[in-house]
């Protein structure tokens, strides 16, 4: 009974009081405390209703309390249903015009003629409702087609109450007909209610309601489908739309059909995963070009073949034939296995590989474990101390004082040990031919990728075959290399899927019209087709039992999806489904004692459970007992027995995977703490799975694997809002703050993404209250707007931070306050100002250096140093810009190799300012590596510099592509600090090579930015160089203009080396026009300005030209 008083009070017939029961605060507990009199005060002056209200009242008082609901001793299951609906027409009229006992008799009869035909389809008659029928189609046995099944019983009943009216008819005169509709959706199922009034088969969820309210839009005689069923049968049947209805109850429009009849059907499935047919057919052609390919691998020239296909159309199979072809010949083979669990954790393929080939155990400890790692290195022909100690890393194993410690940063460590892996792999073909099998790399992770892509260019002219598996949805990003070949997988032609047939049937004789429906539903595919031909064998329908009843059922029996393939398969393996279901909540792949672990029945009975899953294609099995391992045959098939678990069921079996995890299996739990993190999710436990995340993400960002970073605090921070109000704000302050740093080092700091995550950490710290954070979230949105470049806002940024320093009279804040503030004033061309604050910032003492680390994000003193050395040079003091430019480099290597890296990268800048091009050459030698592994501001700066020592030694052409190319790049990205002096690098080296119009466009474009921006510090240059333009293309007098435009502003900013060029060019001008006096009037005393850089080339050229003025 519902305790909603109003609910109470219309079911009383008295609803007209339910405004006054609420109104007067009368809830459904104080019901038995109610008087007469508290009756007629709440206004209820009928003595009749009063009457009944203290009547029902007494009733209630005498219910038993409700009884719990006890825990269901059948678990229930979620399904996909397809649900018929079937009512008589007019049935209340018949009722008043026939005798009850000839109404008996004729309900019967039709009933009868119900029931014969859904048992025909292998339906199950749920319950007689009145004169309707609800039956279901997939419950309590799934098959492979059981829309179409349901489709066709309404069709035949519709012609089966057609029969039957011929015998009502003669009989009494009466003809029936009737309204049928049929939908298909998700239901929970098993068994419901109390008592004695169990029902074993019981749904819950909208299908049957939607099935019983289309019912209503059925003519008489006619069946109505939903578009979900539609979809399912599409090929089947003919239709009529009858329009978008809503129905009553339902809480979105449903598109309905009429069914006119059956049609010749036309199979359009699709596997959804890669399938192991027992039988190779069809396939040779492949097989063979994979020999081929091996062939010329034994010759000594490396191959790559990446093999492509829909899910079930037979990578896996062709791939196991290529080891089955080569099994006898001396050769290694090395099986990664990618994951979607893992397709953000960096290497993982790899890794898994080795605990493989090293043979570990569970129960290995580590010094047992560094033994099978170095007799695994030694039989590959590896040195052992160094690669054991990078595996160990990798495969995070202690190796204490068992090898010299790797002083390494984490993004060398990284990359030694990818080269590592590639080494194990040359090793092992100098001793014999190498298989290298990468399966599913649909799921590869960046870091593997990035692997594969080295050994690709390393194995070319090595004893080594790499064979690559992949759904067509994903796009390698390996092509283009002259050893690779890529093979795509068509479907069987109908006569090679009726071969397979014949195969997967092996002694028992199939009847040619069986193997004719097989092969149309199968559409090629080989997964459908050997999954088509066991339902058939199991199903019994081979040899001498080819009724045309049993045939019949048989063409509803083929799968229309791979899901209602393999939860018939699971329905199939009885006594085997829990294992199933609580073996996919584990992962694709898994061991026999983490699943006795979790799901700790008596050891024969686990076994004899894993032995039948095996024994129906559900499971691979690898290894011997005890340390067997096991793999869903396909993921979809792990999929599958996943979705029919309870959410509720779900979470408690991955709370006990993660606790199993962490306490059984603590070498997992630290070596993965991606999957608990996983487990923990899925079971609701979002404190935990957070904590995990973050220790992935930290772990991934420390080994400088930023893809596998930012995934990992991504889904942190997806997780936060199931938080405690209390714990919240504080850890997705943690994670916001993670997260921009790894965004700055991905996308740049000028990146979206990085300004959201500093912006909403920013709006947490002032609602915590923590000062000493929101200074390091106020750095990191100064970095944002400098980076864009919105320098302005830098400005504020700056000035806050000052403020926030100068009121906690903090000392470390100060320090970087005051370098905020220098370099900003460095880009808005305000270069005295700029170089006090820079200077102060380096002067500051009694700091906390720590402290300053943290405010800067591990910046400083690196680019307070950078930027102090390119001020004092472009001040006019080259000497010292050089020497603090060299002491940003060597500070730089205190820190992470990001940071090395970008110190480097900020040398070019001043090493390009002065023309010294092999200083640049030599940078970017050092950085062309490092870049690989950075983020795209970083790669596309390095090939801007790249490209301008081509053009220097020569090479202006190519130069100056690769610089058009590095800057279109750059462009699109939200970075944009610094593109004026960037788009003048590739303006000076088209004018040089003639090229004035594209000269022309880049300057154009970077005194655009220039007024966009206010970034100013190079705005004299651009119109020096505009001059040279001028003048290249004769307007002497427009060159003229530019020079002294270009003096002014140099001058105003006391920028002397910009003063110095821009003097220089207007004098070689009056030179050429006879205006000697002048020309040296105007150098003199700029040159007589410079206290140092002497040897520098622009004072060079200046004094030679002073000297050819005298």
């Amino acid at each position: 009974m519902s305790h909603d008083v109003g609910a109470w009070l219309e079911h009383l017939g008295l609803g007209r009081y339910a405004e006054t029961f609420a109104q007067s605060g009368v809830d459904f507990d104080l019901l038995p405390d109610l008087s007469n009199s508290d009756l007629k005060d709440l206004g209820i002056a009928r003595l009749g209703d009063r009457k009944r209200l203290l009547r029902a009242i007494a009733a209630l008082m005498r219910t038993k309390p409700l009884a719990a609901i006890p825990p269901s001793t059948s678990e229930a299951e979620r399904r996909q249903l397809t649900v018929m609906f079937c009512d008589l027409v007019d049935s209340t009229a018949l009722s008043s015009t026939v005798d009850p006992e000839q109404l008996r008799e004729l309900l019967l009869a039709y009933q009868a003629a119900c029931v014969a035909v859904i048992d025909r389809y292998d339906g199950h008659l749920a319950k007689y409702l009145g004169d309707g029928l609800l039956v279901y189609f997939g419950l309590p046995r799934a098959h492979e087609d059981d829309a179409q099944r349901a489709v066709s019983a309404g069709l035949d009943i519709v012609e089966a109450v057609v029969l039957l009216n011929r015998d009502l008819s003669k009989k009494f005169g009466i003809e029936l007909s009737v309204r049928l509709a049929v939908h298909t959706g998700l239901v929970v199922a098993g068994e419901m209610g109390a008592g004695g009034a169990r029902e074993e088969m019981a749904i819950v969820g909208e299908t049957p309601n939607v099935a019983a309210r289309l019912q209503s839009l059925a003519a008489p005689n006619a069946l109505v489908i939903s578009s979900s069923t539609q979809r399912l049968v599409a090929g089947f049947f003919t239709y009529e739309d009858i329009g978008v209805h809503q129905l009553k109850g339902v809480a979105r429009p449903v598109q309905a059909w009429r069914v006119t009849g059956e049609r010749l059907t036309e199979s359009r499935f699709e596997a959804l995963h890669p399938g192991r047919p027992f039988p190779l057919i069809g396939r040779e052609e492949e097989v063979n070009l994979l020999l081929r390919r091996w062939e010329q691998v034994n010759q000594g020239e490396g191959q790559v073949v990446l093999l492509c296909g829909e899910p079930g159309i037979g990578k896996s199979r062709i791939a196991e034939a290529l080891i089955e072809r080569i099994a006898d010949l001396p050769h290694a083979r090395l099986r990664c296995q990618c994951s979607a669990y893992f397709a953000n954790s960096a290497l993982y393929p790899f890794a898994r590989q080795l605990i493989q080939a090293a043979g570990f155990l569970p129960t290995d400890p580590p010094a047992i474990k560094l033994n099978k790692l170095e007799q695994m290195l030694t039989e590959s022909g590896q040195a052992v101390p160094e690669n054991a100690s990078l595996f160990a890393g990798l495969l995070s194993i202690p190796v204490a004082s068992h090898y010299p410690r790797l002083e390494l940063t984490a993004e060398t460590l990284k990359q030694r040990t990818a080269t590592a892996l590639v080494d194990r792999m040359l090793g092992l073909a100098t001793r014999k031919p190498v298989l290298i099998v990468v399966e599913d790399a649909h799921w590869i992770d960046a870091s593997s990728a990035d692997l594969i892509a080295a050994a690709m260019d390393r194995v070319q002219d090595s004893r080594v075959l790499i064979l690559i598996t992949y759904r067509p949805d994903y796009v390698p990003p390996w092509s283009g290399r002259p050893h690779l070949t890529m093979l795509t997988l068509n479907r069987l032609s109908p006569a090679q899927a009726a071969d397979m047939v014949g195969a997967f049937a092996a002694t028992e004789a199939l009847p040619a019209e069986i193997i004719q429906q097989i092969v149309a539903k199968a559409d090629g595919v080989p997964l459908f087709i050997e999954e088509l031909t066991k339902a058939v064998l199991e199903a019994g329908l081979a040899d001498g039992e080819t009724t045309s009843g049993r045939a019949g059922r048989l063409q509803l029996s083929v799968p229309v999806t791979l899901q209602d393939a393999l939860v018939a398969r699971l329905d199939r393996t009885a006594g085997t489904k829990e294992v199933a279901q609580v073996a996919a909540v584990l992962g694709r792949e898994f061991s026999e004692a983490l699943l006795t672990a979790v799901l700790p029945p008596k050891r024969d009975a686990l076994t004899a459970a894993l032995d039948a899953l095996v024994h129906a294609g559900l499971l691979f099995r690898r290894g011997l007992p005890p340390q067997n391992n096991y793999v869903f045959k396909h993921a979809l098939v792990q999929d599958a027995a996943y979705g029919t678990l309870l959410f509720t069921t779900r979470q408690q079996l991955h709370a006990r995977t993660a606790d199993v995890l962490e306490q059984q299996f603590p070498e997992i739990a630290e070596a993965e703490p991606q999957l608990l993190a996983h487990h923990y999710a899925a079971a609701g436990i979002y404190d935990r799975a957070i904590a995990y995340w973050q220790r992935s993400g930290t772990r991934a960002r420390e080994r400088s694997n930023y893809v596998e970073a930012e995934h990992a605090f991504t889904a942190a921070v997806a997780l936060v809002p199931q938080l405690p109000d209390q714990a919240r704000k504080r850890t997705e302050l943690d994670l916001q703050m993670s997260l921009g740093a790894v965004y700055r080092a991905l996308r740049g700091s000028g990146s979206l993404q990085t300004e959201i995550s500093y912006r909403r950490a920013r709006a947490l710290c002032e609602e915590i209250g923590d000062a000493d954070r929101l200074l390091e979230v106020m750095y990191g949105q100064f970095v944002g707007a400098f980076n864009r470049p919105k320098l302005h806002d830098a400005e504020l940024y700056a000035s806050e931070f000052m403020e926030v320093a100068q009121i906690d009279q903090n000392a470390s804040a100060l320090k970087v306050a005051e370098y905020l503030i220098g370099s900003t004033a460095f880009l808005l061309g305000d270069l005295v100002r700029g170089r006090q604050h820079l200077e102060e910032s380096l002067r500051v003492d009694n700091v906390d250096h720590g402290r300053v680390n943290r405010y800067s994000h591990g910046q400083y003193p690196t680019w307070p140093l950078t930027y102090l050395a390119w001020t004092m040079f472009v001040l006019g003091f080259p000497n010292q810009g050089h020497a603090l430019a060299a002491e940003a480099i060597a500070a730089s290597r205190k820190g992470s190799e990001f940071y090395y890296a970008m110190a480097l990268s900020n040398g070019c800048y001043l090493h390009h300012m002065c023309g010294d091009c092999a200083a640049v050459e030599a940078n970017v030698a050092r950085l062309l590596d490092l870049a690989a592994k950075k983020g795209v501001v970083f790669r596309a700066q390095m090939r801007l510099f790249e490209g301008w020592t081509r053009a220097c030694r020569g090479a202006p052409e190519g130069g100056i592509e690769l610089m058009r190319d590095a800057l279109a790049k750059l462009v699109a990205t939200e970075q944009k600090v610094e593109h004026p002096y960037k788009r003048s690098i590739l303006a000076e080296i088209c004018l040089q090579a003639g090229r004035w119009s594209e000269a022309e466009e880049q300057l154009g474009e970077g005194l655009r930015l220039v007024r966009a921006t206010d970034e100013r510090w190079y705005e004299a240059e651009l119109h020096r160089l505009s001059a040279e333009l001028a003048l290249a293309e004769g307007d002497k007098v427009n060159a003229e203009v530019k020079f002294r435009r270009a003096l002014t502003l140099a001058t105003a900013q006391s920028a002397r080396m910009w003063e110095l060029r821009a003097a220089k060019g207007l004098a070689r001008l009056w030179r050429e026009a006879g205006k000697i006096d002048e020309a040296r009037a105007l150098l003199a005393p700029v040159l007589g300005s410079f206290t140092e850089g002497f040897d520098t080339r622009d004072l060079i050229e200046g004094r030679a030209l002073l000297d050819e003025l005298a």
